[in-house]
């Protein structure tokens, strides 16, 4: 091969090479172009995925789609899901709170009787099982019925040219308002809206909650004011007495009940041990009843009331022999229909007695009713009280305890030393009263500087038409009402909160049964007026999907 023949093919194989290489350099490029798009989509992925998700949290918890899903329709008030779950998670605390004051610790407890563990979802427990509504169903309709009154008196109260809702109730909004700053802060949340959003879900505001607090706090004021705008005068009060003058009395009475099971003989036991009864066994037991009944009746004091039912051979083995119960002042309206009737009846007099049969009806599966008597009740008339008593009025300066040890539980207790502190603070401060001018004044006076009892601070420690079944602890009340009781009467009485420096005003004007009667009359006037109202206030149900039904009120235990 010739030399320029070589170096014609070494030119030809470097080209060779060359493309070669720029083939390679090319591929690389390209992978490295597409590995460059790839990353650059993937990012572009990302960041819109994350700003979408964003946009989707902003979104849902500005509660777009809440306030704009119409729960109800109250008249011409659209009322949403954020309004709406106010109302529902108030339904819900109502509950709590109703049962936690009467059951105390065995408030879940009861609540498990009636089918409803908070600590599980609400819409998952059955309220109704003839027609499976739920408990979440069962607390949206009262949250409806809630809005639809609050919504009606709100209305009423704006069209009302001289209601003003009061400082005081404006005080109290703007309160709860300013603590839920302190409460958002406590658990740490960044804002108010925030813990609004966690308390009641996405849409939640600090703006939307004062219209609610607004609504529900005018709503009350306005019913508040009708009932206390409520007068009568004697000549309605006499009217209205005239027709039911019985149900305004009260009346003292022994009362023993005797069951029919108690004499019971005879029977049949299987071999689980337990004893049936024939009807004829059933039978003799009631006459044998009855007859005792009719022994005890022949009672004319309590005392020999006690000996007769100690007599009966049904308790010859009881070491501890039952008495009877002594019934005071129970007012007519407490008592059974066929009781009150025979102890308000005209003539009755002390010493009278007489038996009841206590019956009840029962169902066969033919739907045949039969009344049934379970045993008898023995009634020993002692007196009747018309009620005639004067309210009264006074005024107090609470003394309160200091200190104290908190348990677990939350309950204080006060130690002799803590007690004795307040007393002697109490003691001192009457004492001073009564080395001024001791006049009515000078004990307002007093009362504005050092009472710890805030409600009635401003009021000089005034509260009027006290009588034996208002609710102030006993020894408060019991000082109050004393019949001896003179104007300007002064005393130091201890309580559960501390030591209360008395002050009696004087007697009020009303009776107490002339109280009861202005009590009823307005109660009936009242709520015809309030239902008229509600009759008249058109609601219409809409869109509850978004309403948290699935909540879950308290942890588990």
């Amino acid at each position: 091969m010739s030399a320029s023949s070589k170096k014609k093919l070494r030119k030809e194989q470097n080209a060779e090479m060359m493309t070669e290489r720029q083939r390679q350099e090319q591929s690389e490029a390209k992978k490295v172009r597409t590995l460059t798009v790839v990353f650059v989509a993937i990012m572009i992925a990302i960041v819109a995925a994350f700003l979408v998700t964003n946009v989707i949290n902003g979104v849902a918890r500005s509660g777009i789609i809440e306030k704009n899903t119409i729960v109800a329709t109250v008249g011409d008030q659209k009322l949403n899901t954020v309004t709406m779950n106010y109302y529902f998670y108030d339904a819900v605390n109502a509950l709590q709170t109703e049962t936690a004051n009467t059951y105390g610790d065995y408030a879940n407890s009861y609540l498990n009787t009636m089918g409803l563990d908070l600590s599980k979802p609400l819409d998952e427990q059955v309220y109704d099982s003839e027609t499976g509504m739920t408990w979440a169903d069962h607390f949206l309709d009262s949250a409806i019925d809630s809005a639809k009154s609050d919504y009606a008196l709100y209305a009423l109260a704006n069209a009302d040219g001289e209601f003003k809702i009061s400082d005081d109730a404006q005080a109290n909004i703007d309160n709860t308002l300013m603590n839920l700053q302190f409460y958002a802060a406590f658990s740490g949340m960044s804002n108010v809206d925030a813990y609004l959003r966690n308390m009641y879900g996405n849409g939640s505001t600090e703006e939307n909650f004062r219209e609610y607090l607004t609504v529900s706090t005018v709503a009350s004021e306005y019913y508040n004011n009708k009932v206390e705008s409520m007068e009568y005068d004697d000549a309605a009060i006499r009217a209205y007495e005239a027709e039911r003058y019985n149900e305004f009395s009260s009346y003292s009475f022994s009362s023993y009940y005797l069951p029919c099971n108690d004499f019971l003989t005879g029977g049949t036991t299987d071999d689980e041990g337990k004893t049936t009864y024939s009807d004829e066994e059933k039978e003799n037991a009631r006459k044998e009843a009855e007859k005792a009944a009719l022994t005890l009746s022949d009672s004319k004091t309590s005392a020999e009331l006690d000996e007769a039912i100690a007599a009966l051979s049904v308790y010859e083995s009881k070491e501890t022999k039952p008495k009877s119960t002594m019934n005071t002042d129970k007012l007519h309206t407490e008592l059974m229909e066929d009781y009150a009737t025979w102890l308000s009846e005209e003539g009755r007099a002390e010493g009278d007695s007489k038996a009841f049969p206590s019956t009840s009806t029962s169902t066969d599966a033919d739907g045949k009713e039969t009344e049934v008597v379970n045993g008898y009740y023995v009634l020993l008339f002692h007196s009747r009280n018309d009620n005639l008593e004067k309210l009264s009025n006074v005024r107090h300066i609470l003394i309160g305890f200091e200190g104290g040890t908190t348990d677990d539980e939350g309950n204080t207790t006060y130690s002799d030393e803590e007690k004795a502190a307040a007393k002697t603070k109490a003691d001192e401060l009457l004492k001073q009263w009564k080395d001024g001018e001791a006049t009515e004044e000078s004990f307002i006076a007093l009362v504005k500087d050092n009472t710890d009892d805030e409600a009635s601070a401003e009021t000089g420690g005034l509260y009027e038409e006290i009588h034996r079944e208002s609710n102030f602890v006993p020894n408060f009340l019991n000082w109050s009402i004393d019949d001896t009781r003179k104007a300007g009467d002064t005393g130091v009485v201890e309580s559960d909160y501390g030591y209360h420096i008395m002050y009696y005003v004087g007697e009020d004007e009303l009776t107490y049964r002339d109280f009861m009667i202005k009590e009823e009359m307005t109660n009936n006037d009242v709520s015809e007026w309030y239902e008229g109202i509600i009759e008249a206030t058109t609601v219409v149900e809409g869109d509850s999907s978004k309403i948290n039904k699935d909540l879950v009120f308290s942890p588990a235990a």
